[in-house]
């Protein structure tokens, strides 16, 4: 998942960058490599601002999705375990699994 939405990143910044060298040709000479030159820079000022854009508005929803303090479980969320440390009722050979962590739930 992680390739596709940096396959369409990369495309929407490309199709700015392009949009913006061709608003930036019209009306000047594009024989002109002088006149090609700054629409390159233009596009890629306009790319690079566009994603500094994406790039804050992630920031912000992922500050507002950011919960502090100690992590809240519910008893749902674990596997009991018995006092001698295994699970009860857990099939043997098998560890004990707390949902929500990461790492290696198996091993």
């Amino acid at each position: 998942m992680q390739q596709v939405g940096g396959s369409v990143g990369t495309a929407l910044l490309n199709t700015l960058a392009a949009s913006a060298a061709a608003s930036y040709l019209i009306g000047k000479n594009a024989r002109n490599s002088a006149v090609l030159v700054q629409a390159q820079l233009h596009s890629y000022a306009t790319a690079y601002r566009w994603a500094a854009v994406f790039f804050l508005a992630g920031l912000v929803v992922s500050a507002l999705m950011y919960r502090s303090g100690p992590e809240r479980s519910s008893p749902a969320e674990t596997v009991p375990v018995s006092a001698s440390g295994k699970d009860a009722g857990a099939l043997p050979g098998c560890r004990s699994v707390r949902f929500g962590v990461a790492g290696p739930a198996f091993g």
